[in-house]
């Protein structure tokens, strides 16, 4: 299946239709509810528990910076031992977590044990990074239609906090904060019913890739990638020349480097194992006897910290500041024209745009490499951002916020697509989560940004504060542009290495 065999919304039928890939997304979409229910669970718990604003919001400054540091972590074990053996855990935990929470908003104990609580939320179900790992591996044949996939996946994202918002805050404001969290416990059960219960499209675990050459497997799932390069296929199982025997010295070399640490030096050492062991297998072929398997001249596509990748977390830290504080000015816009009641509005207008913006960018091949795309679209949508700071009304604002969505999800497809072609698919769920807690840190970034300039300024601040944030982005992702625009150039096509 192409996007020219199937354009329009034809293709999304075409990916539900694929099997297992709508029970995948929808798991992975449900398990995401939990975030919205929590956040306001906690600023309104904590506002009344603790007597302010102040209270919940540096309890919800903590949460964030938690889920930044814990969020890697977490991704690099799911690379490592497998979703279902670590997200099971993990789900267990989070649902724990909210329920302590629910009873320190009950019992109002001293300030330090809801700080604490908070810490432990930080540890929680990367619901996105799930869905984006399983695609890779649904698609594995079809990546020209990774696009639309993305597409899809944005629209149920954005669909999801179009109604998990107004949920929460129904629960919370009109029945009790931990209505909202008793909700989003069910959500977490739900979705990873839906998610660990079908593991057709669960990508292999590194370290159960490691056992299957170690017992020198060659099942479909062991021979999708050589050692140092996933991508490229081997054909080391008929004993010729020593090679199979060679393969599996690399393999436990890779296998002991696992388990010592070290994931850069790792991937490298690997690499020089690998070759030294294809070189010494094809040192003891017979004359006239070609190798089978040449090797490898790419241990920087194992690489995870590479510039490009680097400079592009800086990009999405200013990328989410500038985003983050759009929502916090539009607040202060509508309080100084005593027009409270549409911010909520205006804020949807956000999220309507940007679902609109992902279903029309997903339906068709768009020409343009994806470095171009992505640079024109995040441009764009600066642009259309920082126009907040010339509007007088709340009208004007939600027409500025409708096109500035419209940019967003075709920008944020864009990004994932790079992620998906710079980051090593062994690591793929820790690159993920390194790319939400960039997000997470442009957000409380922004908000003391934001809400200092808002303080001094009123809305005009919050409003030049967007401006200068997406500035911040602009000017750091142009000056990458060099080399990211290199790296994906590399690969055929714009579809995920």
């Amino acid at each position: 299946m192409t996007r020219g065999e199937a354009g329009g919304l034809r293709i999304y039928a075409a990916l539900l239709r694929h099997p297992h890939v709508a029970r995948f997304l929808l798991g992975g979409v449900l398990v995401q509810f939990p975030y919205a229910m929590v956040n306001m669970a906690l600023l309104i718990g904590a506002r009344d528990g603790y007597g302010s604003y102040s209270s919940a919001g540096l309890a919800a400054a903590v949460m964030s910076i938690a889920g930044a540091f814990f969020g890697p972590n977490v991704g690099r074990a799911i690379d490592r031992w497998g979703q279902k053996r670590v997200v099971g855990v993990i789900g267990a935990f989070w649902v724990f977590s909210i329920a302590v929470l629910g009873l320190v908003l009950v019992l109002r104990p001293p300030y330090w044990a809801l700080v604490a609580v908070v810490v432990m939320l930080g540890i929680s179900v990367p619901g996105g990074s799930l869905i984006r790992a399983r695609w890779r591996e649904a698609l594995r044949e079809e990546s020209s239609v990774m696009p639309s996939a993305l597409s899809l996946t944005s629209v149920a994202e954005e669909f999801m906090w179009v109604l998990s918002t107004p949920i929460a805050t129904a629960l919370a404001t009109l029945v009790s904060p931990i209505a909202a969290l008793v909700f989003g416990i069910f959500t977490i059960l739900a979705g990873l019913h839906l998610l660990l219960g079908d593991s057709t499209f669960e990508p292999v675990p590194l370290g159960e890739r490691v056992r299957a050459r170690l017992r020198g497997a060659q099942g479909p799932r062991a021979e999708l990638g050589s050692l140092g390069n996933e991508g490229e296929r081997t054909e080391a199982g008929s004993g010729d020349c020593g090679i199979e025997g060679a393969f599996a010295s690399a393999a436990h070399a890779e296998e002991s480097m696992i388990l010592e640490g070290g994931a850069d030096a790792r991937a490298e050492a690997v690499a020089r194992a690998e070759a030294e062991a294809r070189a010494e297998a094809v040192g003891e072929c017979a004359p006239g006897v070609a190798p089978t398997a040449q090797p490898s001249s790419s241990s920087a596509v194992e690489r995870l910290w590479t510039p490009t990748f680097a400079v592009l977390l800086f990009v999405l830290i200013f990328y989410g500041a500038f985003q983050t504080t759009t929502g916090i000015a539009i607040v202060a816009f509508a309080r100084e024209l005593d027009m409270q009641a549409w911010a909520g509005t205006v804020t949807a207008c956000f999220s309507g745009g940007s679902m609109v913006g992902a279903l029309v960018y997903g339906m068709r091949a768009w020409p343009g490499s994806l470095w171009a795309r992505f640079y024109i679209g995040l441009a764009a949508l600066a642009v259309a951002c920082s126009l907040l700071v010339f509007v007088g009304s709340m009208p004007a604002a939600a027409i500025v916020m409708l096109v500035s969505g419209l940019f967003q999800a075709p920008t944020v497809v864009n990004i994932n697509q790079i992620f998906m072609r710079i980051v090593p698919a062994k690591r793929f769920t820790e690159g993920m989560a390194l790319f939400g807690s960039m997000w997470v840190i442009g957000m409380s970034v922004s908000n003391i940004g934001a809400g200092a300039a808002i303080d001094r300024w009123g809305a005009f601040g919050g409003f030049a504060t967007v401006v200068g944030f997406a500035l911040g982005a602009l000017v750091l992702a142009f000056v990458s542009m060099p080399a990211v625009k290199r790296v994906l150039e590399v690969g055929p096509g714009d579809g995920p290495a």
